[in-house]
């Protein structure tokens, strides 16, 4: 068949797509048939918590055992509405009761902690757009500042240009919307302890996401300052990452304690024993799980509100996952037992690949037919696609990470959209090869920038570790869905530019870019609501960050008199060559993304409009938009295109591909991701 007239296929089912989900959406959104009130997952997930924040800073981890999950962690606290609201230049004396009840739920550290908050609290002063600092509970810290561990300090952004600008184009005053407290009302989470505040800045949309203060985050590169009264606070100059639990070790899990005869079984009718297991460490001199013996608790999580648990230790010890051994992360509770928080298969992002393939029909059909075909529960893949002759993998290479992910089926399926359609999830992130200190062995370490909508888990919009994202027990894809991870080494993007001075660098300008998209999503632009129509969505949106990238780049080049007179006279150069294939990239790009040449208002305005919510809120007006970007209107046909043209430019991309790991529910099967025109 001619390419043209393939070309019209496609955009002919695009449109029928597009239509269909448009009016779709525009009815499930329509305040005529609001949505019943539902309990969050957020809610029913908390009620089983078994670690108290303290937890997160005491106990004893031998190091050679466990490793912090990061040099400086810590959990964020909102600072009560009558501080924020003041300007403090010396020590609050009074105690809030509300600011107690935020800070620590145990009554022996409240004197304590409010102490902490209002000492941190006069160390405030006057700072552009009304920024107040947030609190910041210490977890971990390098090793000068060890001291600071479980004390409260203020936390605040750095007063800098690049800083400065990205709080003004994403601080907003925030005024929810009846579709707001629809949304609410139906379950899903906003931030409702930021309603009627104004000029809430990044830092503040993501420390008041949630409902209660529990977000853990990870932070670097920061900057420590002392006030002449001793007052603390951390400095930074880029969004938190959302983390889990407080150390990590690497286990492999030998039985699981025998049920106590009390258990009448679990909800799949059978006696599920025992959430207390027997494991043994890795011993990194002998390369084997012969170290340590220890008893963790691994939690049989609750189900959430459709009746399905996100993870299972059903059969744990019985996974073809365990010979390779688990990263667990948590923490040890009140009895100094670890519970585990998040779980991560070894072998699934070690160095080097499970599997290499480098000949061009064997990389296209992977991409077009094995990836997805025929997923199989409690497997996982890692497939590296490449060139006949390829660059070595080396600790520090960097590479930018394509997510998707697919659905839930069997007895316990989720429904789907138009009864056939499996929209699944998508977004980009980062990723790097690391020595992990336990091992000494390469890894891949992720980093998602996610931009997310409201929904009922409490998962934020925001730069998001893989084990929290991934590896939760409680909110995770891990055990309950398909995951496709491409990660794509291409140098032209992975690697900087230095043009004679003038440094430049892709990576850096397109994470820039998604932590811009990622603090309107959790704002809602102001209305406390991201939410999703066929023109603003995950893959709208992230693909809306990576367009603006492009042209970013390609602007500053052109527009810079020394970076054209350098490319001049430089032609042969490596840098040359590679700014060369990066343009060619973008040209690929820009076709995929713009398939139809008009190029859309929001994108074009680089996003100091809106995004995340609905700048029209007509189906005609959401109509035209996604037209345009017609590609990009589902997840998996966007997934699919952006990896094959980068691998027709000469990218590496790893695939990473799980299918529901870890215990065993026979009531859910993984379900692909619908590719409909890809």
């Amino acid at each position: 068949m001619p390419r043209k007239w393939k070309l019209a296929i496609y955009f002919l089912t695009g449109l029928v797509i597009v239509v269909a989900l448009g009016l779709l959406l525009n009815f499930w959104q329509s305040g005529n048939n609001p949505p019943p009130e539902r309990v969050s997952n957020y809610s029913l997930f908390r009620n089983q918590n078994q670690l108290t924040f303290e937890n997160y800073y005491t106990g004893n981890y031998p190091p050679n055992l466990y490793q912090p999950v990061a040099h400086w962690t810590g959990r964020l606290i909102l600072p009560d509405v009558s501080i924020r609201n003041q300007q403090i230049s010396h020590l609050n004396s009074q105690s809030n009761p509300q600011t107690n009840n935020q800070v620590n739920n145990q009554s022996s550290l409240q004197t304590n902690r409010q102490t902490q908050i209002n000492e941190a609290n006069s160390n405030q002063t006057n700072r552009p757009l009304g920024n107040q600092a947030v609190f910041f509970e210490v977890h971990h810290a390098d090793a000068q500042h060890q001291n600071l561990r479980g004390q409260v300090v203020n936390l605040q952004w750095e007063n800098r240009a690049v800083v400065n600008d990205y709080r003004r184009r994403t601080t907003r005053d925030i005024s929810f919307t009846a579709k707001t407290w629809q949304s609410l009302k139906s379950g899903n989470i906003h931030p409702d302890r930021l309603n009627n505040l104004p000029s809430v800045d990044p830092l503040e949309s993501l420390t008041g996401a949630r409902p209660e203060d529990d977000l853990i985050v990870s932070i670097a590169p920061v900057e420590v300052r002392e006030s002449p009264q001793g007052n603390i606070t951390l400095v930074i100059a880029s969004e938190p990452e959302q983390v889990v639990g407080s150390f990590y070790g690497l286990v492999q899990i030998i039985a699981r304690e025998k049920s106590n005869p009390s258990n009448s079984g679990d909800h799949l009718g059978r006696n599920s024993g025992s959430d207390r297991f027997l494991v043994r460490h890795f011993n990194q001199g002998s390369r084997r799980f012969d170290g340590s013996q220890e008893v963790m608790v691994i939690p049989q999580v609750v189900v959430d509100r459709e009746g399905v648990r996100r993870s299972t230790n059903q059969d744990m010890e019985k996974s073809p996952f365990n010979a390779t051994g688990w990263y667990v992360y948590g923490a040890k509770n009140s009895q100094g037992i670890f519970t585990v928080q998040a779980l991560e298969p070894r072998e699934l992002l070690q160095v080097p690949p499970q599997v290499t393939q480098s000949t061009p029909s064997e990389n296209r059909n992977y991409l077009e037919q094995q990836l997805w075909e025929n997923p199989q529960k409690n497997t996982a893949t890692s497939v590296l696609l490449t060139s006949p002759s390829p660059a070595p993998w080396q600790e520090g290479d960097r590479a930018i990470v394509m997510h998707i992910f697919g659905g839930i089926g069997g007895k316990k399926a989720e429904p789907q959209a138009l009864g056939m359609i499996v929209t699944g999830h998508f977004s980009y992130g980062t990723a790097q090869i690391i020595r992990e200190p336990l091992t000494g062995e390469l890894r891949w370490r992720l980093t998602y920038h996610q931009v997310y909508a409201h929904n009922p888990d409490g998962i934020i919009s925001g730069k998001v570790n893989w084990a929290e994202y991934m590896g939760n027990l409680e909110r995770g894809w891990l055990g309950s869905r398909p995951v496709a991870d491409a990660l794509i080494r291409f140098p032209p993007v992975t690697e900087e530019y230095d043009f004679g001075g003038n440094k430049l660098s892709v990576m850096g300008e397109f994470t820039t870019q998604l932590q811009v998209m990622m603090a309107r999503y959790r704002t809602g632009n102001g209305t406390g609501a991201a939410l999703v129509t066929p023109a603003t969505s995950c893959v709208q949106d992230s693909n809306q960050a990576l367009y603006i990238t492009i042209q970013k780049i390609t602007n500053q080049v052109a527009q810079n008199p020394q970076i054209q007179t350098w490319l001049a006279a430089n032609p042969d150069h490596p840098q040359t060559q590679r700014f060369n294939q990066l343009v060619t990239l973008g040209k690929a790009l820009k076709k995929e993304l713009v398939p139809l040449g008009i190029i859309r208002a929001d994108w074009q305005e680089q996003v100091t409009e809106g995004t995340g919510t609905q700048r029209d809120n007509s189906v005609l007006g959401d109509f035209f938009s996604g037209i345009t970007t017609w590609r990009t209107l589902l997840p998996r046909p966007a997934f699919d295109r952006l990896a094959q043209i980068f691998l027709d430019q000469g990218a590496d991309l790893w695939f990473l591909r799980t299918n529901q790991i870890g215990g065993n529910d026979p009531d859910i099967l993984p379900l692909a991701p619908t590719a409909p025109f890809s």
